[in-house]
């Protein structure tokens, strides 16, 4: 079974916590509490496009400034990065923050697929979302993420949506490598075939 390293990131209170308990443990937990470092949980994703089961180790890491450090360290070896963040008010304040969180996220791991998140969705008032909708849709088009989700982890709203959508793209990106490596394996191969002079 093939297994991938999963990264949560985002604000401190953006339920990433609560994700992580969702996803492994079909839990939620209504007292708040910050993550310090880190925390981790897997789940095997059985209901695959490709039909083969998948074991996610999921991180969930610290949103507070002063665990950044910390944070940064786990990116290491990270097939996935899920960008978790909840709605506010003013769209100008929100982008900025998922930008530096981008930022973060491209320079230890450039290559990586990016989900941005959006949890609680529980908690929108009616049509409230709509007035940031573009705004997100742009958002996600302009920085090349890979999808963009709204999930509850309080109501289990698209959460296993999201993670069997996680699961497909670094399944499907692995074998993608390993034809590239054997490909390129089989052409080193040819030409040190090739330049012998024996």
């Amino acid at each position: 079974m093939k297994n991938f390293k999963i990264v949560l990131v985002g604000e401190s209170g953006a339920g990433k916590t609560n994700l992580l308990l969702r996803i492994t443990n079909n839990d939620f937990d209504v007292n708040f509490k910050s993550t310090i470092g880190v925390e981790f949980g897997v789940k095997t994703i059985h209901e695959t496009s490709s039909k083969n089961p998948v074991k996610l180790q999921i991180w969930d890491t610290a949103g507070q400034e002063r665990f950044r450090s910390i944070t940064n360290a786990y990116y290491r070896n990270a097939s996935a990065v899920l960008l978790v963040f909840e709605m506010e008010n003013e769209w100008p304040g929100l982008e900025k923050k998922l930008e530096q969180w981008l930022k973060d996220v491209r320079f230890h791991t450039p290559y990586v697929p990016i989900f941005l998140v959006r949890n609680k969705c529980d908690l929108d008032a009616p049509n409230a979302f709509r007035l940031h909708t573009e705004a997100l849709t742009q958002f996600v088009h302009k920085h090349c993420l890979t999808a963009f989700y709204e999930v509850s982890a309080r109501n289990n709203v698209g959460v296993h949506e999201l993670f069997k959508h996680v699961a497909d793209t670094v399944y499907s990106q692995d074998l993608i490598s390993e034809k590239v490596f054997i490909h390129a394996s089989s052409s080193l191969s040819k030409e040190d075939k090739s330049s012998c002079s024996c």
